[in-house]
């Protein structure tokens, strides 16, 4: 077990997040992870795949491929920090942009009028 400030402070000064998760609905991570500007690794199980933009917001790799999951973070950290930094920035404005309140207005608007 974490505090709430541990785990802030952790996701803060990852570079990564990574969720080899075997099973998941959905995880609140993976939201954390957008707020602190961090790009996701995770096996796409349950509904991880929803909230990940593969490629955009983070990789999203077959359940239990071991070996691309260890490829995909080998790759993340070959690239240069500018590219890194980069594919941070790509994810906190995915995650922004698809899980802010605003959007979720609009969602609820366009359901409504339908």
């Amino acid at each position: 077990y974490v505090t709430n400030e541990e785990y802030y402070k952790h996701l803060r000064e990852a570079e990564l997040i990574i969720l080899p998760y075997r099973t998941a609905t959905q995880s609140g991570v993976v939201i954390d992870a957008y707020k602190a500007s961090r790009y996701v690794v995770a096996f796409d199980v349950g509904a991880i795949g929803e909230q990940i933009k593969n490629h955009i917001s983070g990789e999203l790799i077959e359940s239990g491929n071991i070996k691309k999951f260890s490829q995909a973070l080998n790759d993340f950290f070959e690239l240069t920090f500018e590219e890194r930094k980069k594919r941070s920035l790509a994810a906190w404005d995915y995650g922004m942009n698809k899980f802010s309140i605003q959007n979720n207005v609009q969602e609820w608007i366009k359901l409504i009028n339908e």
